[in-house]
């Protein structure tokens, strides 16, 4: 197996215990192309990138289509193509999340397209001796705008009120 086959397998088996909660995915070794095919199918917006470079690694389908690149495209690209902070905000996060200092995330993601969507992440290191970083995606421009909404109408109607 090539070194790069390798962290990857490291990688989906890690993805299978966040989504199982379940350390059993280590067993599921010889099912490998199972378990690949499980990360590439499943619906959860995920990709992994080298933590101290910023070069995604591996990504799944769900990656592929939400961020509107092709695989070819994706991996390979740089997060900062992605993630609009700032570049030397992104570098500090992105080295939190390698040390494993903090496991969430707030970003403004661009989409290939060039939509700008707020997501929250969930990133954790892969292994001991790697730097690769698990990223999880959620999309929560909708929600987040919703509430916004929702707070503005309860001010309006407070304000009504004390007229």
């Amino acid at each position: 197996m090539e070194p790069s086959d390798r962290r990857i397998l490291i990688f989906l088996c890690l993805f299978l215990m966040v989504f199982t909660s379940s350390k059993v995915a280590f067993s599921a070794l010889p099912d490998c192309e199972y378990w690949v095919h499980a990360f590439q199918q499943h619906s959860a917006v995920a990709f992994v990138f080298d933590g101290k470079t910023g070069v995604i690694v591996h990504g799944n389908e769900a990656a592929f289509r939400y961020y509107g690149y092709s695989q070819e495209e994706f991996i390979g690209m740089d997060v900062h193509n992605i993630n609009a902070l700032p570049p030397l905000l992104l570098e500090e996060e992105r080295l939190a999340a390698l040390r494993g200092e903090k496991t969430d995330f707030m970003f403004p993601h661009v989409l290939a397209n060039g939509e700008v969507r707020l997501v929250e992440v969930s990133a954790s290191p892969v292994g001991h001796d790697t730097n690769l970083v698990l990223s999880i995606v959620r999309d929560v421009t909708e929600s987040t705008e919703t509430e916004e909404r929702l707070l503005r109408q309860n001010a309006q109607l407070r304000r009504a009120e004390m007229i």
